[in-house]
């Protein structure tokens, strides 16, 4: 139990910095970027009538990190890309339709 509730506050400890120093590495002009492909993607989202939770079950994305995405805190990876297209159904060509 012990064991359970240190490798928990590790895992805890470790997501925040690495969330915190991802956040001090992207410049600001990069944020309105992210913004606004978290725009896009709640909007793709919403118009199909999907909950976080229904993306996050049609791909292998937890519906947090999918949130978080949403909010343009998160620099994705391509493979994040092609699983949130996947996640909505729509072509990844779709998700960066932000300009």
């Amino acid at each position: 139990m012990l064991y359970s509730y240190i490798a928990l506050l590790y895992k805890n400890t470790t997501t925040f910095l690495l969330y915190y120093y991802t956040a001090l590495m992207i410049k600001s002009s990069d944020k309105e970027t992210l913004k606004k492909f978290g725009e896009n993607l709640r909007k793709l989202r919403d118009s199909r009538n999907l909950s976080l939770r229904d993306v996050a079950i049609n791909c292998n994305i937890d519906n947090g990190q999918i949130s978080k995405i949403e909010q343009g805190q998160v620099n994705i990876t391509l493979i994040t890309l092609l699983e949130l297209a996947k996640g909505l159904n729509v072509s990844p060509a779709d998700l960066l339709k932000i300009y």
